[in-house]
């Protein structure tokens, strides 16, 4: 038994320190657009289904999107990891995507909400939300 539990630990252990990439699909996504005529954020889109693969590429700071038109970012800081007043657990990233836009993208823990998981991707006028799980 104890030898079982630790090729266990050792298994686990292993698997976490030397994940490079860790993959996730996407369910769902939607959008929202800042109106610069009246100058306000219009409602989020109607969701739609989706079925995309995604990456987090820890080791080479990318965050890849396999959408029709792949979409990658590019991490220039880490944010780091906080806590909202909803108890959300999210981590935070300034990237720069192929066109060389600065953008922000979140990964957002709803511990609020039965631990759903979303990522925006958030640029000066436009967001992207996407609700997601990761792959084992």
């Amino acid at each position: 038994m104890r030898k079982t539990l630790l090729l266990l630990t050792f298994i686990t252990l292993n698997s976490i320190c030397y994940s490079q990439v860790v993959k996730f699909k996407i369910s769902s996504v939607s959008f929202k657009n800042y109106d610069e005529k009246i100058g306000q954020w219009e409602d989020w889109t109607e969701i739609e289904e989706v079925d995309i693969l995604g990456t987090i590429d820890v080791d080479n700071d990318r965050i890849r999107i396999f959408s029709k038109s792949e979409q990658n970012y590019d991490v220039i800081e880490n944010k780091g990891k906080r806590t909202d007043n909803d108890g959300d657990d999210i981590i935070e990233w300034i990237c720069v995507n192929e066109d060389g836009m600065k953008c922000g993208v979140r990964l957002v823990t709803l511990n609020s909400r039965n631990g759903r998981k979303q990522l925006y991707v958030d640029f000066n006028n436009f967001y992207i939300l996407y609700n997601i799980y990761f792959l084992d």
